[in-house]
């Protein structure tokens, strides 16, 4: 997304309060990503966007505002991600590698890190109930969908419940070690994360 001018004349269009709030929720998500959330104050957030902090409240209610709708965001890519790789003609092996491979693009980014390495006690028990919800939905479909291969003989598993733990584990774990400038860069640490998976369920020959 390009440079967002906060200020001067049609600021506060519906487009444009989208693509500045947007905005505001990406600086946020890096913030909280580098710094943690605790230590990041709406003022930090604001001075970063360089605009005041009375500001960002037409955007946002609040900071625990900016993490659910950082965590709802991230959650409700990840639902999409999963329609459209179960609604193709691929087999559950191909389904599963479609969708991990779009779940650790999001955990390289900085929507991604922040959802998993934020304190989720930060937020409201409804907010924390909303977002286990869309987690709980997600498990499931993952679930079924290595079900499905192991029904084919794709996949290969004695529990897909414990296998759907192991592999969100795995790449989750992915936001607290990897870190820019390592010596391995996210296309290579992404290509030798879905082969450490797959290795694990694939039909041995």
């Amino acid at each position: 997304m390009g440079e967002v001018i906060w200020g001067g004349k049609g600021a506060r269009t519906k487009a444009s309060k989208k693509r500045k709030r947007t905005q505001l929720l990406e600086t946020a998500a890096r913030m909280f990503t580098n710094a943690g959330y605790e230590r990041t104050s709406l003022t930090d957030i604001a001075n970063e966007l360089g605009i005041t902090k009375p500001a960002l409240y037409y955007y946002v209610d609040s900071k625990e505002d900016i993490l659910f709708s950082i965590s709802k965001a991230s959650l409700e890519k990840l639902k999409r991600a999963l329609v459209a790789t179960r609604e193709g003609p691929a087999n559950a092996r191909n389904k599963l590698l479609a969708f991990l491979k779009k779940y650790i693009k999001l955990m390289q980014s900085d929507f991604g890190k922040c959802l998993v390495t934020s304190n989720k006690m930060a937020l409201s028990d409804e907010s924390r109930k909303v977002l286990r919800a869309d987690r709980k939905m997600i498990d499931l479909a993952v679930r079924q969908i290595i079900s499905d291969g192991i029904a084919e003989g794709s996949l290969e598993s004695t529990s897909p419940k414990l296998t759907t733990f192991a592999i969100f584990g795995a790449i989750n774990w992915m936001c607290f070690w990897h870190r820019e400038g390592n010596e391995t860069n996210d296309e290579q640490v992404a290509e030798q994360l879905l082969e450490f998976i797959l290795q694990g369920i694939e039909p041995r020959p």
